[in-house]
């Protein structure tokens, strides 16, 4: 679903949108939806997150060490087995 809005330009930024329709071949309707979305992102960028003291240092933590300990132990003993070929088996 489209809502239908007008705005009014200044005539010089009228004109380049004109100009920039013609030479990106899209349409004005596109355009300033394309810009609208940048400014959008940009300002979705900007949000700020307010975390407890907890949160934080939960955040941190998983930074820190972001493979739980039941995972961290089964990579360890992973890594410490030797390869089948490389047993003594002579």
């Amino acid at each position: 679903m489209s809502v239908a809005i007008s705005i009014r330009l200044p005539e010089f930024t009228a004109k380049r949108l004109d100009e920039l329709a013609k030479t990106s071949h899209l349409s004005k309707t596109d355009l300033i939806i394309q810009g609208l979305e940048v400014i959008l992102a940009s300002q979705l960028d900007r949000k700020i997150t307010y975390l407890t003291d907890r949160q934080f240092d939960d955040v941190l933590n998983y930074l820190n060490d972001p493979t739980a300990k039941d995972v961290s132990n089964r990579l360890s003993k992973t890594m410490q087995t030797s390869y089948p070929w490389e047993s003594n088996n002579e």
